[in-house]
């Protein structure tokens, strides 16, 4: 989990520190729902223009919210 999901957290009162730990579910829950936005991009077939603006936004959520792919 990077910082980025722990100051969500935070914000969201999961935890009240941010150096304290954060559930696995919770830090579970994050995670499918960071790979489920991923994944709504594969759904279609798209132009290579398309298709690289896509992949540049996979990579910027990707990295934005330490999530692998």
């Amino acid at each position: 989990m990077n910082e980025r999901m722990k100051e969500l957290a935070l914000q969201a009162d999961l935890i009240w520190h941010k150096s304290a730990a954060i559930n696995t579910k919770t830090e579970k829950f994050a995670e499918l729902i960071v790979r489920d936005v991923l994944n709504l991009f594969g759904d279609e077939r798209l132009q290579p223009c398309c298709q690289d603006a896509v992949t540049l936004l996979q990579s910027k959520i990707t990295n934005h919210f330490g999530v692998e792919r």
